[in-house]
């Protein structure tokens, strides 16, 4: 969610920076900002994932070239002053850093959708890697994917108390903190649409975790 609201807020803030006049200033900032505030609201929404990432790739387009021809549109209809040397740099540079962020959001929207697109993996021990000091993983047995998510189990050699709260001190050290009945998830540092689920448990007289690498929901 933290990305898509830069994607959005980027174009408005370097309108803010070239706009030279008052009112269209406003008139553009209002555009935009119309525009943040409706995919606010459809993030609420179970959209499509076509329908999203292409919603969100075609604004990244549109308001790149809405400043760029605002600019242009402010000019001709405005008499503007002279403008100084230091105004034409921080012009120059706004276009120059729009340019650079269309050509790496549209991507960067392209690739999260494609990976999302692909679904949940099979997840493994390396996602929550290091384990603690003195914790040994057993065994490690892929169970499947179902709708939504595929599980891996985990089981430990030791006490299954010890296991357990070290398990618990280590996850929480990587923002994976669980619940009082061994129940946490946490975001894909990368990919908002993914996130990493843990269900801690006692199987067969061993330490037991099910991992899980779900979609958002």
């Amino acid at each position: 969610m933290f990305s898509v609201l830069i994607l959005l807020v980027v174009p408005l803030g370097c309108w803010l920076v070239v706009a030279r006049t008052r009112r269209w200033r406003l008139i553009g900032a209002g555009v935009l900002l119309a525009a943040v505030l409706i995919g606010f609201v459809l993030s609420f929404f179970q959209l499509p994932g076509d329908l999203a990432y292409g919603l969100v790739a075609g604004y990244v387009l549109v308001a790149t070239l809405a400043v760029v021809a605002g600019m242009i549109v402010e000019r001709r209809a405005a008499e503007l002053p002279a403008v100084s040397r230091r105004s034409r740099v921080a012009a120059l540079l706004a276009v120059l850093f729009l340019v650079v962020y269309a050509l790496v959001g549209l991507p960067l929207v392209g690739l999260s959708w494609r990976f999302a697109a692909a679904g949940p993996a099979l997840p493994d021990q390396s996602l929550i890697s290091p384990l603690p000091d003195g914790v040994t993983v057993h065994s490690e047995v892929g169970t499947g994917c179902g709708t939504g998510g595929c599980e891996t189990l985990l089981t430990f050699d030791g006490s299954p108390e010890t296991v357990d709260g070290k398990l618990r001190e280590g996850l929480a050290g990587q923002d994976l903190k669980l619940d009082d009945h061994g129940w946490g998830c946490r975001p894909h540092p990368i990919w908002p649409e993914r996130q990493l689920c843990a269900q801690l448990s006692t199987e067969n007289g061993r330490a037991a975790l099910v991992l899980s690498d779900n979609l958002a929901r």
